[in-house]
């Protein structure tokens, strides 16, 4: 890769990595929960349900705090206006970008 690329596809990851992004809860309920793990595999058969810390109805507004991807997730971390944090599914928010 030649450096000027290289410069250009840093600089591209930091800023999709960029925190403390605004985002609206773009489903009807979107459930938060204390770790990552339980927002990633929300509703999977081979796990036991766990209780989320909060729900977000649609159109609320949180900030992203971070997001992360696994083999089969991407997650966010979220601070509600309440001040209360925790993991989402960022495929149920719509990124609205810097705040």
């Amino acid at each position: 890769m030649k450096p000027n690329c290289l410069i250009i596809f840093v600089a591209l990851v930091f800023v999709g990595c960029s925190n403390d992004r605004l985002a609206v809860v773009s489903k009807q309920q979107v459930s938060v929960f204390e770790r990552e793990a339980d927002a990633a595999y929300e509703g999977s058969l081979n796990r036991e349900p766990v209780k989320p810390v909060a729900i977000l109805q649609e159109s609320e507004e949180v900030s992203v705090l971070k997001d992360t991807y696994g083999k089969d997730y991407w997650v966010c971390k979220v601070k509600l206006k309440n001040n209360i944090s925790g993991w989402a599914l960022c495929t149920n928010l719509s990124l609205l970008g810097n705040s």
